[in-house]
């Protein structure tokens, strides 16, 4: 069985309707079997959606509508439709499910402490939150936990949501980006869009290291390493800023093909990752 724990509900930062903040059990082998967070619309009704969209299908058919602005603001993402979870199917199912489970707060709980790692979120932005509505996140996470450290899987669009920095990264479209925001102070993680790599030679400057968990690395490495286990995505509370920040090529549905032919190498010069048809 799946659970969820709703820990708070207020307006979001974005649009000023109410969002909720959803404590999920469900989770996946990629991210170690993390619990994680879901922002969603408060007016979103799933069981009212269910009925003239079964299974998924409400998440999807009126995330444009609802869920993003709401929950994910002006994420450049969204409006070129190159986010890897808001445009996918696969990926929308997780939270439309998981907003439909049963509300039963022990079994989210003990999820927690047995993971000791956290997800930021399945769905939306935590910086949809204010900073009153993230700290009731954050005291659910850390007592849930018996007040250890947690290992935080947390991504954010949103920079002036400074409180974030302990527990997430600054989600990045270039490595420039990435090299102004480290110096404000956070950890971040690049995705590169393929069309910004045109001779098909991602290079990766000192203090940069490609995702271990991506499809390119996997093809070097030749094991995987899921997110659960890597510590390279989450905030200055666990990891100093002076370690290597993560970075991939942009992994969205619209940049499947272009990505295959392409290499990815340190600031060493060594091969760290290749697409199926890189030479």
């Amino acid at each position: 069985m799946n659970y969820i724990a709703t820990v708070w509900r207020g307006p979001s930062r974005f649009t000023g309707r109410d969002v909720v903040a959803i404590i999920t059990t469900r989770s996946s082998d990629k991210v170690g079997g993390a619990p994680g967070l879901i922002v969603r619309d408060a007016e979103i009704n799933p069981v009212e959606f269910d009925k003239q969209y079964p299974g998924s299908g409400w998440f999807h058919a009126h995330k444009l509508k609802h869920i993003i602005k709401t929950s994910c603001g002006s994420c450049p993402l969204i409006a070129s439709q190159t986010c890897y979870v808001q445009h996918s199917v696969q990926n929308s199912a997780q939270p439309a499910a998981a907003s439909r489970d049963d509300e039963f707060v022990p079994p989210v709980r003990r999820a927690v402490w047995k993971s000791q790692r956290f997800r930021s979120a399945v769905a939306g932005d935590a910086a949809a939150l204010p900073e009153e509505g993230f700290n009731a996140v954050l005291h659910f996470v850390k007592s849930s936990a018996g007040n250890s450290d947690v290992h935080w899987l947390g991504y954010t669009h949103d920079t002036t949501a400074t409180w974030l920095q302990g527990t997430h990264v600054a989600s990045c479209e270039s490595l420039e980006q990435a090299d102004k925001l480290r110096k404000r102070g956070w950890r971040t993680f690049t995705a590169v869009p393929p069309k910004d790599v045109p001779d098909g030679v991602l290079r990766l400057p000192k203090g940069y290291v490609l995702c271990p968990a991506s499809k390119e690395a996997i093809a070097v490495r030749g094991r995987a390493i899921d997110c659960g286990s890597c510590g390279l995505c989450t905030g200055t509370d666990a990891i100093s800023v002076d370690k290597p920040h993560g970075a991939i090529l942009r992994h969205s549905i619209r940049d499947f093909n272009a990505k295959k032919n392409m290499t990815v190498v340190d600031w060493r010069g060594r091969v760290v990752g290749r697409g199926p048809l890189a030479k």
